[in-house]
């Protein structure tokens, strides 16, 4: 199933900034798909260390999910990063990468973000 994360290329705090991951079926048949409770963003630093999770500090059923997709069916996260860290301290302006991801024994989707002063 095709996926795709979105996010700006550069942003500047106090605003959080939007991020989605969105998943497409682009097939012509309807596709189950089983995903755990991790579902989620990562951000990691350039030395590629996490930075945020977007499922951290969250209560979630530790249970898999699944969901049919239509044909054509689409299917967003969508959460936003505070410029702030899993202990909730502000990260420094600089590169990070943005790591969407169904589930976490799946390739991430990465994309680069630059935090403005």
């Amino acid at each position: 199933m095709p996926r795709s994360s979105h996010a700006p290329p550069m942003a500047r705090p106090p605003e959080p900034v939007p991020l989605a991951l969105v998943l497409k079926n682009v097939s012509a048949e309807t596709i189950h798909l089983e995903y755990g409770p991790d579902f989620g963003v990562i951000i990691t630093d350039p030395s590629g260390n996490m930075v945020w999770d977007s499922t951290c500090n969250r209560f979630y059923p530790a249970v898999g999910v699944g969901r049919d997709f239509a044909p054509n069916e689409e299917f967003t996260l969508a959460v936003d990063w505070a410029f702030v860290d899993n202990q909730s301290d502000e990260v420094q302006p600089g590169d990070y990468t943005i790591h969407g991801f169904v589930r976490r024994d799946w390739p991430s989707l990465p994309s680069p973000i630059t935090v403005l002063p």
